[in-house]
Parts: structure tokens; C-alpha cells; sequence
């Protein structure tokens, strides 16, 4: 198995509105969702503008003890790590976020990796971050409100080196292949 890595960190802040069956059906219930600048998108560097009311973001949290227990489950279309509420996100939108869970897109050979594309250039994988703004009790809650939730995500490509961030969770794929199985 080849390793992760994050190539020239680019990292997107995507605000996240979760109750659509697909992107294809947002706009039925959502019309702001009916454009042209939805998820998944390109990225064009050329067109992108800085925007100085945006604060820089801050994790917070992350540095979690070697003896926590995370939840790894296949969830039917990827796998997902369930994250302890004490991870936050503030800044950006001057707001705080708690960490819900993380989740990974990937591809394999001629098929499509990462969700967002750079220049129509599509990665290895995407790693997303989901939080639920603090104002709410709980991620459910959140979900089918405008803010409720954020996704933070970056980019992965493989790599010759090994990723030791990445590997206490790739070394457990394999434990969790079937629909619905999860490991603690």
C-alpha cells in the first residue's frame, strides 16, 4: 500500500449543508445551491481572491493522548473516524466549530480521487474534516441549519515515505471492508 501525503497543503474551508440526497438535488430544496459554484468544485487559482475579513484558522485540541479510543466504521460509500467534540475550529468565520468526524474520498486506478479539483487536476484522495457549529447541541441539530455545519479539507497524494499521522488509521482499513462494520 502506498503512503499519503498532503501535497503544497491546500487547504478549502467549505461551508456544509448535509441533507440532500445528491448535488444534483439541492436545488429542488435549497435554491441558493442552484449555481454554478457548488461542491464538488474546481479550484482556479487564477480567479481565487484574497478575502481580509476572513480570520486565520485555528485548530485546537488535536494533540490527543496516544490512548484514545477513535471509532473507525465503513459507512457505505467511505470510511469514517469518529472525532471527540473537545477537537474545535475557530477563525474563518469568526465562529467555533466542534470535530464531528473525518472522512476520506479516494480513487484507484483510472478512478476519480479527491471530491474538489486544482485546475481540473484531480488528487489520489481528500481528507474532510466535518464540524458543527458551537451554537449547537450536537451535529444532527446543526445539520439543517444555514452555518450549522464546515468542512475543512486538504488534499492527499501517495507518496515513497510513510505518512505516521495517517498510518494508525490505514493500518486498520482492511479491519473494517464490510458496510457497517466499525472498530474502536
Amino acid at each position: 500500500m502506498g503512503t499519503l501525503q498532503c501535497p503544497r497543503t491546500a487547504v478549502l474551508l467549505i461551508p456544509a449543508l448535509l441533507l440532500c440526497a445528491g448535488m444534483r438535488d439541492w436545488a429542488l430544496d435549497f435554491q441558493p445551491c442552484d449555481g454554478q459554484m457548488q461542491s464538488p468544485i474546481n479550484i482556479d487559482p487564477k480567479t481565487t481572491t484574497f478575502s481580509p475579513e476572513l480570520q486565520p484558522i485555528m485548530l485546537s485540541g488535536y494533540d490527543l493522548p496516544p490512548s484514545e479510543s477513535l471509532k473507525l466504521k465503513k459507512n457505505g460509500h467511505t470510511i469514517m473516524l469518529s472525532l471527540p467534540e473537545n477537537l474545535t475550529m475557530t477563525g474563518g468565520y469568526a465562529q467555533e466549530y466542534r470535530a464531528a468526524q473525518l472522512h476520506l474520498h479516494w480513487g484507484s486506478r483510472g478512478e476519480p480521487g479527491s471530491e474538489h479539483t486544482v485546475n481540473g487536476h484531480r488528487f489520489a484522495g481528500e481528507i474532510h474534516v466535518v464540524y458543527y457549529n458551537s451554537r449547537f447541541d450536537n451535529i444532527k441539530e446543526a445539520m439543517s441549519e444555514p452555518g450549522g455545519l464546515a468542512v475543512l479539507a486538504a488534499f492527499l497524494e501517495a507518496g515513497p515515505e510513510e505518512n505516521v499521522p495517517y498510518q494508525h488509521i490505514l493500518e486498520h482499513l482492511e479491519e473494517v471492508q464490510e458496510e457497517g462494520k466499525a472498530l474502536s
